[in-house]
């Protein structure tokens, strides 16, 4: 197989750089076995350093092949091309990093550089990433002819690869100390490692290369720098302050860049720059310690501050209940005040006419008591019960009306012919029914002042106002209409008996009404009756 003018031409562009490692290499060898005068000045860099320096540096891969295909050397640039680690690319032959179908073509070229009977060669062909893909690269074979060992130099262009401002940025940062420069590809394996990365870290290139940037990071996970990746790609860069894990297991706070490779893509690596945020971040592991202690007992005091807010917390609030409490108790404290002054009021003019009250039932919630048998008992048909209550009212008399019929019993309470006060013996004709019903007062006060008025003895009604549960006009106003019901529903029956007490009522413990028994009765009578 023949090799056209243009090839040749190609071939010694791209191995130049090469060739001219390898002739430097040569002459030192041979200078070094023939003697020489040493330079009146030192050389300010000793040449294998140097020579070192221009191999690890190149902008193209090199590495160096056995006849069987094993690598012995390789630099940063073909390990980073193909996203391998030395130890790991060490032991992958080159046979198997080409892609099948390179092979067969391959194949007659190797055997003729390996018998001699050609220098070089140049193909392109794919070669397999660590990822599992294959990258189309110009690869050029040359034969080390010092060499006592079949040995082969292998240049490795990426073909179609063309170096970014991310790249660029790496490669001038590649030997700086001072600051750390982390290369890494789209699948966030590490690429490149500079100089400052290999100080601030701990780990040299060989040993981190090809690895997950993630393992670098302390307490964070693979959703969380995602997302900082995407919002570098999406603002052109990303700021950072997080913690990182160093060669010795220690941890460092580290304040970085990240400037993502927008040319190639959204999803085509990135570089970041790191710098460690404190001197004193870095720390022995007594230190560290000591500031863990410091931590966790600035935490217990926090939690104590807390405990002790809360506590200040339930204290006032308790505080506030008390003072309530105490308002409730003086509330109380006047009205049973205010009570028992209304009880000393009505004592004086209760005593005499004790006997004739003492008739009237004491809870106007419980049924009307059965008449006593010693009242005289007169019957009354029709028109004479309204007849009976009428003359009540235009003899001006005092006392109280008993009447009693198959329907049930009923009081009526005269002071001088007017209506002060009636009861009756059904429930839902009650005094603080009807208050509730009309929405005066509720369950729980209708309750109250039962109690109140079973204990004092004073007057349902009067009770009510006593607690302050509602006004007395509003008491009156459901009184009044009480009794215009209770006389209608008097008037109507058909047959009853009456009895009349006279006494002398003691209307000052009352709630103050007084009722017209003939308007009333007036108002019940049909236009153009009797």
């Amino acid at each position: 197989m023949s090799i056209t003018p243009e090839e040749v031409l190609r071939y010694a562009l791209w191995a130049l750089p090469a060739l001219l490692v390898l002739l430097a290499v040569l002459v030192i060898r041979r200078r070094r076995k023939e003697p020489r005068p040493r330079p009146a000045t030192p050389l300010p860099l000793d040449r294998p350093e140097m020579l070192q320096a221009a191999f690890d540096r190149a902008s193209v891969g090199v590495g160096f092949v056995t006849g069987d295909g094993q690598w012995l050397e390789a630099n940063r640039r073909l390990l980073s091309i193909l996203g391998y680690s030395f130890a790991e690319f060490g032991n992958l032959p080159l046979r198997f990093l080409t892609h099948p179908d390179d092979r067969k073509r391959e194949a007659p070229l190797l055997a003729e550089i390996r018998a001699g009977k050609r220098a070089a060669y140049a193909m392109t062909k794919r070669l397999m990433r660590k990822s599992g893909d294959y990258r189309s690269a110009r690869v050029h074979m040359l034969r080390c002819a010092e060499s006592p060992q079949p040995l082969f130099q292998c240049i490795v262009e990426d073909s179609g690869h063309q170096s970014t401002p991310v790249e660029a940025i790496f490669a001038a940062m590649a030997e700086v100390p001072d600051s750390a420069a982390i290369l890494c590809d789209a699948s966030g394996l590490i690429t490149g490692w500079n100089k400052g990365a290999e100080r601030l870290f701990g780990h040299a290139a060989e040993e981190i290369l090809s690895t997950p940037w993630m393992k670098l990071h302390v307490g964070e996970t693979k959703e969380s720098l995602t997302r900082l990746i995407g919002t570098a790609a999406q603002n052109g860069f990303a700021r950072a302050l997080n913690k990182r894990v160093l060669h010795d297991g220690s941890h460092v706070v580290v304040r970085s860049v990240i400037i993502p490779d927008l040319l190639r893509g959204d999803a085509s690596g990135f570089l970041e720059i790191c710098h460690e945020e404190t001197a004193a971040a870095r720390k022995a592991p007594a230190e560290r310690q000591s500031d863990s202690a410091l931590a966790k007992t600035l935490e217990e005091n926090a939690a104590m501050r807390d405990a002790i807010a809360r506590a200040e917390s339930a204290e006032a609030e308790l505080r506030q209940s008390v003072t309530s409490l105490k308002t409730t108790n003086a509330e109380l404290s006047r009205k049973v005040r205010l009570l028992a002054s209304a009880i000393r009021k009505m004592l004086p003019a209760r005593k005499p006419d004790e006997p004739q009250i003492a008739a009237v039932p004491a809870a106007p919630a419980a049924a009307v008591e059965r008449t006593p048998v010693e009242l005289t008992w007169r019957s009354v048909t029709g028109e004479d019960l309204g007849n009976t209550l009428a003359a009540v009212a235009e003899e001006a008399r005092s006392g109280v009306l008993h009447l009693r019929s198959d329907h049930g019993e009923k009081r009526f309470v005269f002071e001088n012919g007017q209506l002060i006060a009636c009861s009756s013996d059904r429930d839902e004709r009650l005094l603080g029914q009807l208050l509730v019903d009309a929405g005066v007062i509720d369950e729980a006060q209708r309750g109250a002042a039962l109690e109140t008025h079973r204990a004092t003895g004073v007057p349902f009604g009067s009770s009510i106002v006593n607690l302050g549960l509602a006004t007395e006009d509003d008491v009156a106003e459901i009184i009044r209409a009480k009794a215009k019901n209770e006389i209608a529903d008097a008037a109507a029956w058909q047959q009853a008996e009456w009895a009349f007490t006279e006494s002398t009522t003691a209307s000052a413990a009352m709630v103050p009404i007084a009722i017209d028994v003939l308007a009333v009765l007036a108002e019940l009578t049909p236009a153009g009756g009797a």
